[in-house]
């Protein structure tokens, strides 16, 4: 992401799936790349494609009590940033039923035993919208997507207990995106992981398509960065 100021708290992604993103803050600023701090005290000149701008929220503020509630599906927290115009919504229930065979991935997170069954349900005032993709979709117990429709962060869940509390702490902006775009990832690369067993063509006309819809200048990082990997 190009135009971030000095001082930014920025997330940077990994290179390699096993890598976990790293919490840093910019300290210059150059024509397609930041230079980052650490916590650790060191530094490093990152491009910009892999520096992505949160912010950070208090994990410890409460909710007002809440009702139990059935399972559900829910549309997944995103930073607010701008979307093209003709966007439209991407409706396949085949996906909703894939993400619906998976227990909540914050309850697994935290270790939490899930309160009842994963339902997908995109019912409600704040619900997908018309612009939400069912691709974009994760498991979310019923309580988990109240509290991240109303909160823009997922609740801290007990661990080994069922019950969700009636004023539950809440994650950071951070943590919460961990493990959104974690869920997210697994769950894609699940369907093109499949379709690369029965049908190569079909996973290698997803992967070309999803490349297309970058715009150049991301993928000329990508692709130097992938060759650097290949050295």
């Amino acid at each position: 992401m190009k135009g971030l100021p000095v001082g930014e708290t920025c997330l940077v992604n990994p290179t390699g799936a096993n890598k976990k993103p790293r919490l840093g803050e910019i300290l210059q600023v150059f024509d397609k790349s930041y230079e980052m701090g650490f916590a650790d005290g060191s530094k490093e000149r990152i491009s910009a494609i892999k520096v992505v701008p949160v912010r950070t929220r208090a994990k410890t503020a409460a909710l007002e009590p809440m009702p139990e509630r059935e399972e559900s599906e829910a549309p997944v927290y995103r930073e607010p940033v701008a979307q093209p115009k003709t966007q439209t919504r991407f409706v396949c229930d085949a996906y909703r039923r894939y993400v619906k065979s998976h227990h909540c991935v914050n309850c697994e997170f935290h270790g939490a035993a899930q309160h009842g069954n994963t339902e997908a349900d995109h019912r409600g005032e704040r619900g997908v919208s018309q612009k939400c993709s069912d691709l974009l979709v994760i498991p979310l117990c019923m309580f988990c997507h109240a509290v991240i429709t109303a909160k823009n962060v997922l609740p801290v869940r007990p661990k080994g207990l069922s019950d969700p509390a009636k004023t539950p702490q809440l994650m950071s902006v951070v943590d919460t995106h961990l493990i959104v775009t974690g869920a997210q990832m697994k769950l894609l690369t699940g369907i093109v992981n499949a379709l690369a067993q029965s049908d190569p063509d079909a996973a290698i006309k997803a992967l070309e398509g999803g490349l297309r819809n970058l715009d150049k200048d991301t993928l000329a990082e990508a692709c130097k960065m992938a060759m650097k990997e290949d050295e």
